[in-house]
């Protein structure tokens, strides 16, 4: 259980004024009360300078794509209006033919 820096300051000012606490042990909760009060001065790195327009490689002209070669479509898949024109025929041939069975 991870105490807030709060409740350790509370904590080692307690031991600290405690007659029970040996003169090391004081110091010690000193130091850490001391460190806790006034945490070290964190350095900010320094922000990097950005590159001037001179230091950039000059850019390569880009190239024109290429023409894709002209691709004939395949010819449609199924029967040509002709051969839909004659299956039409022959199944209404067959239905004819199963009508007149049903009919007898």
């Amino acid at each position: 259980m991870a105490l807030s820096t709060e409740e350790r300051i509370i904590r080692l000012k307690r031991g600290i004024a405690s007659s029970e606490t040996t003169d090391a042990l004081r110091a010690i909760m000193q130091a850490d009360l001391d460190e806790l009060l006034n945490p070290p001065i964190v350095q900010a790195r320094p922000v990097a300078a950005t590159p001037r327009l001179a230091d950039k490689k000059p850019a390569k002209p880009k190239e024109k794509p290429k023409a894709a070669p002209k691709v004939e479509p395949p010819p449609p898949s199924g029967p040509t209006p002709e051969e839909k024109e004659r299956l039409k025929a022959e199944y209404a041939a067959r239905r004819a033919k199963k009508k007149e069975k049903e009919n007898q």
